[in-house]
This record gives C-alpha cells, sequence and structure tokens, in this order.
C-alpha cells in the first residue's frame, strides 16, 4: 500500500527504480508509525510473541495497535512444551470468561507465553490517510532522501568551522513533527 504514488516518491527522492522508491517510501512510513506509536494501514500479524507477567497479566500489549481484529490466540503449554490454540475471542479460566478486544484479564494458569494473532492498523487505503500525514510524508522523504539533510542545520561557517544544528522535536525536523502532533487519529 502506497502512502505516496511511487513517481511522486521517485521525483522528490531522485530514485531510479520503483522498489528503491518503495524502499524509501516504506522507511519514511516507518518512521511516521513510530512518532505516531500506531499502524496506519490495515496489515496481519502473525505468531507474535508475547510474554505475559505471571499472576499479574491484566493486559495484552500487542506490538502493533489498533487491534481491529483477533484471528488466534496459542497458550505456551508448559506440560507439553507447545502452543495450543484457544477461541480468539474468550477464554474461559477459573470460571472467568476474559474478552481480549476489551483488554480484559487473558491468563491461562501455568502459562507466561501466547503467540497472537491478529489485523492491526488505521487505514483500509491512501485515500483514507489524512492530508497532514501525507504532506509531513513527503517533507520527510525531502529531509531524508534528497536534501541530504541539510534542514538539520541551521548556519554553518566554513572559516573555523562551525554549525548550529536545528530544530528537531523527537528526532524529526521541528516542521514535519509540528505537522504530525496536530493530526487527530
Amino acid at each position: 500500500m502506497d502512502l505516496i504514488n511511487l513517481d511522486r516518491v521517485k521525483q522528490l527522492t531522485g530514485a531510479k527504480t520503483n522498489e528503491e522508491a518503495a524502499l524509501k517510501l516504506k522507511t519514511v512510513l516507518e518512521v511516521i508509525e513510530d512518532f505516531l506509536g500506531v499502524v496506519l494501514f490495515k496489515t496481519d500479524f502473525k505468531d507474535e510473541k508475547i510474554s505475559l507477567a505471571y499472576g499479574n497479566c491484566r493486559y495484552i500489549r500487542p506490538n502493533h495497535t489498533p487491534v481491529n481484529e483477533v484471528y488466534e490466540i496459542k497458550f505456551f503449554n508448559p506440560d507439553s512444551g507447545k502452543y495450543e490454540s484457544q477461541t480468539a475471542f474468550k477464554y474461559i479460566t477459573g470460571g472467568e470468561t476474559i474478552d481480549f478486544l476489551n483488554r480484559r484479564v487473558l491468563k491461562k494458569p501455568g502459562s507466561g507465553r501466547i503467540l497472537l494473532s491478529y489485523n492491526a492498523g488505521l487505514y483500509a487505503d491512501a485515500s483514507e490517510v489524512p492530508a497532514t500525514i501525507t504532506l509531513a510524508a513527503e517533507k520527510l522523504l525531502d529531509y531524508l532522501f534528497a536534501s541530504g539533510f541539510g534542514g538539520a542545520y541551521q548556519s554553518e561557517h566554513l572559516g573555523d568551522y562551525s554549525y548550529s544544528k536545528g530544530a528537531t522535536a523527537s528526532g524529526l525536523p521541528a516542521d514535519i513533527a509540528a505537522l504530525l502532533n496536530g493530526v487527530k487519529l
């Protein structure tokens, strides 16, 4: 799924092939998702390993959010040494019903590890993504791949070489961070 058309990525970055443009776009998408703390495009994740705290497990925290649908939960059975499938949405232990989607208690006694298969992400396709995110992606493509990080400096001198680093926020140029901070997800 392309946030920005690959021809536009080539134009912004000077990439020569679709593969090179796609790799640059993927890098930018990962930076934006890390900054926002969400997966932008709906994606399936299979058998993600998650460790649960023995006796204190109140929540499962998948690596990718927001979770749209849970396909399968496999609990590790220490007796057999294998992961065993359970129903995706409810699991009964000690008479208590557990609902994963509401992130309620999910714990099988004696099991501290699970494999989780699920779908996470906000948008089905690029047409649903807010224009602000697309603009931030274009600016980030330019910053990372076209300007040679030229935007990272406010000033530079040749005689008695010195420079001043540009303003950043959470590792991104301040203007790009401001765009992303203004996005309502």
